[in-house]
C-alpha cells in the first residue's frame, strides 16, 4: 500500500469536514419570580430568627447574673465592695425617708429602719417637709456610714438648700441592716467617735439638783458652744472637738449622769440633744460626755464626748 498516496486522500477528507459556528445570539437571564406571600414569609422566618437568637442571649445572661446574685449574698468579708453596696443600698432608702414629708405615714416606716431600743424623748417637735436631694458615700465601718447630704426644707411655700456630714450608725441581725442608734450631723473631717452599739431605752433618772446641777449647767454650756461653730468658743472645754456648723441647739431633752465608784474624779453624762438646722428643720442625737471633776475648785473640763451611747452604759442606766 502506498502510504504517501494514503495520507494524501485523508487530508483531503478532512478539508471537506465542516464544523458549526457557535451560536452568538444573547443569552436573556430572567429573574425568579417570588409572590408576595412567599416573600413575607421570608421576611417573617428572618425576624423570628434575630428574635429567638435575642432572647437566647438574655436567659443566658440571666442565668449568669442569677449565679453571681448567689455569691454576692453570702457575704464573709465586711470590707469587700459588696458589701459596702448592700450597705449603701440600705442607708439610701433610710434618708430617704429620714428626708421626707412630715406625717404619720413616714414617721412610722422610719421607726422600721430603727432597731428596738431608740428612744426618742422630743416627740413634741415639729418636724418640717425636707427631701433628699443628694447623698455622697464618704466612709463605711462596720458599725457606722457617713455620707455628705444634700436636702430640701420646705419654709413656707418655697424650697430651701441645705447640707451636712452625716453620720448613721447601723448594726446587722440575720442578715439584715437596721439603724443602731440616732444618726448625727458633723463638721466635715471632725472629730466622731465610731464605736457605736446598739440603741438602749433612756431611763429616767431621779434628778437632784444639788448633786448635779453644776454639772448639767457646764454641760448646757458646752453644748451652746458646740453648736456656735466658733471654734474659739469651744475652746474652754477642749481642744479636741470641731464644732457643730449650720445648726444650733434647741434643747437638751435627756440627760443620765453616771459616776464611777473608783474613779470619782470622772462623771459621765448620757444626752439626747435637740438641734435646728438654718432652715428650721429639726433632728435628735444621742451624746456621751465624760467630764473630769476638779472637786477641789469645783470646776470640769471634757475629758472625751462620743456620739450615739456605748453598750458599756446599758446595764448602769437600768
Amino acid at each position: 500500500m502506498n502510504v504517501k498516496k494514503w495520507f494524501s486522500q485523508l487530508k483531503k477528507e478532512v478539508g471537506k469536514v465542516k464544523f458549526p459556528k457557535p451560536n452568538k445570539s444573547k443569552v436573556e437571564l430572567k429573574p425568579l419570580k417570588i409572590s408576595q406571600k412567599a416573600a413575607n414569609r421570608l421576611l417573617l422566618g428572618f425576624v423570628a430568627g434575630v428574635v429567638l437568637l435575642s432572647t437566647l442571649t438574655i436567659v443566658s445572661n440571666t442565668f449568669r447574673s442569677l449565679r453571681n446574685d448567689k455569691n454576692e449574698i453570702q457575704v464573709t468579708n465586711k470590707n469587700s465592695r459588696t458589701y459596702s453596696n448592700q450597705v449603701s443600698l440600705f442607708m439610701m432608702e433610710f434618708l430617704n425617708v429620714y428626708f421626707s414629708e412630715n406625717n404619720a405615714e413616714n414617721q412610722a416606716k422610719l421607726k422600721e429602719y430603727y432597731g428596738s431600743g431608740i428612744d426618742i424623748k422630743n416627740t413634741e417637735n415639729n418636724r418640717m417637709d425636707s427631701q433628699l436631694t443628694g447623698a455622697t458615700l464618704v466612709e463605711v465601718t462596720d458599725n457606722l456610714a457617713t455620707y455628705r447630704v444634700t436636702y430640701s426644707v420646705k419654709a413656707g411655700e418655697e424650697w430651701q438648700s441645705n447640707y451636712g456630714l452625716l453620720h448613721i450608725p447601723y448594726a446587722v441581725k440575720d442578715n439584715k441592716f437596721y439603724v443602731s442608734d440616732l444618726p448625727y450631723f458633723t463638721k466635715e473631717n471632725s472629730y466622731a467617735a465610731k464605736n457605736v452599739k446598739a440603741g438602749i431605752h433612756l431611763q429616767d433618772q431621779q434628778d437632784s439638783k444639788q448633786e448635779f446641777g453644776k454639772a448639767k449647767e457646764y454641760v448646757q454650756a458646752l453644748f451652746t458652744a458646740y453648736a456656735s461653730g466658733d471654734k474659739t468658743q469651744l475652746t474652754p472645754f477642749s481642744k479636741d472637738i470641731q464644732p457643730l456648723e449650720g445648726y444650733k441647739l434647741t434643747s437638751i431633752d435627756y440627760s443620765y449622769f453616771i459616776t464611777d465608784k473608783d474613779h470619782k474624779d470622772k462623771l459621765v453624762d448620757v444626752l439626747q440633744v435637740t438641734f435646728t438646722d438654718g432652715l428650721g428643720l429639726s433632728h435628735q442625737e444621742n451624746f456621751v460626755v465624760t467630764l473630769k471633776v476638779d472637786k477641789e475648785n469645783d470646776t470640769f473640763r471634757v475629758q472625751s464626748f462620743e456620739h450615739g451611747i456605748a453598750e458599756k452604759y446599758r446595764k448602769q442606766m437600768k
